[in-house]
C-alpha cells in the first residue's frame, strides 16, 4: 500500500510540475490574448483572487477550506479507493497535482493564474483540468475501483 501512495505522490508531482511551468509560460500570453482556434480556443491571462467561475471568497477561509478539502479528499480516497488499481492512482494523482496547483498558487501569489479560454466558458488553467479529470475518473470507474 505504502508503494501505491509513494507512486501516486511521484506521479502527482510530475503533473504539478507542468501546470506551475504552464502558469509560468502563461505570464508571456499578449495582454490581448493568443488566438488558437478562431473564437473557440485562446490563450489569455487572468488573475483568479475567487473559486469557481471567480466567485469571491475571502483569502484566509479560502485557503483554510482548500487544505481542509485536500486533507479530507486523501483521507476519503485512501481508505474506499482499492489503489491497486491504476484508475485510483490516477484519479488521486490528478486531484492531488490539481487541488495542491491551485493551492500554490494561492499561497505565494494570492490568486490562482488561468490562462485557457474556450469560447463563452470562464477561463480556468491545467491544475483546474487536473481535477476535473480525476472527478470524472472517479465517478465514471467508481464500481470499479472501490474497496470491496
Amino acid at each position: 500500500m505504502a508503494y501505491r501512495i509513494i507512486k501516486t505522490i511521484h506521479i502527482s508531482i510530475w503533473l504539478l510540475i507542468v501546470d506551475q511551468f504552464t502558469k509560468r509560460l502563461s505570464l508571456n500570453i499578449p495582454e490581448e490574448g493568443m488566438p488558437i482556434i478562431n473564437n473557440f480556443l485562446e490563450f489569455k491571462y487572468s488573475e483568479n483572487f475567487g473559486i469557481a467561475f471567480s466567485i469571491p471568497v475571502p483569502k484566509t477561509a479560502l485557503l483554510i477550506a482548500t487544505i481542509g478539502l485536500l486533507i479530507f479528499l486523501t483521507y476519503y480516497l485512501v481508505k474506499e479507493l482499492n489503489l491497486k488499481k491504476y484508475v485510483s492512482q490516477a484519479a488521486l494523482a490528478l486531484i492531488w497535482a490539481g487541488g495542491f496547483g491551485n493551492l500554490i498558487d494561492r499561497i505565494f501569489r494570492g490568486y490562482v493564474v488561468d490562462f485557457i479560454s474556450i469560447w463563452k466558458w470562464p477561463i480556468f488553467n491545467v491544475a483546474d483540468v487536473y481535477i476535473l479529470a480525476g472527478v470524472l475518473l472517479l465517478i465514471g470507474f467508481y464500481a470499479k475501483i472501490k474497496k470491496v
